[in-house]
């Protein structure tokens, strides 16, 4: 939905991985341990599953979503976790990403938050929620496809609580067999 994004699970086409579970045991790329999207939403698609502590055999750190990409249609990951724009912007203009499937989706979660000076009036406040709309509105739909945006969607602190509430409940879960920092 609008104000949201997830990520895609990701694997070679050329691959015997047709499903998520052929992934357990394999190499995962993630791009930073304080990523949402590439790693912690993984840590809480891993926790939903049967048997969910230490799901991957080993993992790589990337350093950005574009290396993940690229780590696991070299074949030096067999999976990672993009975020939806990311993977759409890939898709679009990655000549690695032909080579790639998307597995799996993890959660919806409201997406990045775009942060303001502490002390706005809420007036002020209105009035730029109010030019960013515009400004989505004003970019056409051609455009707005391309950079991956429906509309601005205003979102409070409290959006955000439910990734919070994933830290907390599945921050701790290892999706490594032999994580040393778990």
């Amino acid at each position: 939905p609008p104000g949201s994004y997830d990520s895609v699970i990701i694997a070679r086409r050329q691959s015997d991985f047709t499903d998520f579970e052929n992934l357990r045991h394999r190499c995962v790329a993630v791009n930073s341990k304080d990523s949402y999207s590439g790693y912690l939403a993984l840590q809480v698609f891993v926790a939903q599953r049967p048997q969910a502590g230490g799901f991957f055999g080993s993992s790589i750190i990337t350093g950005s979503h574009r290396n993940s990409i690229h780590a696991v249609a070299s074949g030096e990951a067999d999976t990672a976790a993009i975020d939806c724009v990311s993977w759409e912007m890939a898709s679009a203009h990655e000549a690695a990403a032909e080579d790639l499937l998307v597995l799996a989706r993890t959660a919806s979660r409201p997406g990045l938050p775009l942060i303001t000076a502490r002390g706005q009036s809420s007036h002020q406040l209105e009035d730029l929620r109010s030019a960013l709309a515009l400004a989505v509105q004003a970019l056409g739909k051609t455009d707005r496809e391309r950079l991956g945006l429906t509309e601005f969607v205003p979102a409070s602190a409290d959006s955000y609580a439910i990734i919070a509430d994933d830290l907390q409940r599945f921050g701790a879960v290892p999706l490594i067999t032999s994580d040393p920092d778990r």
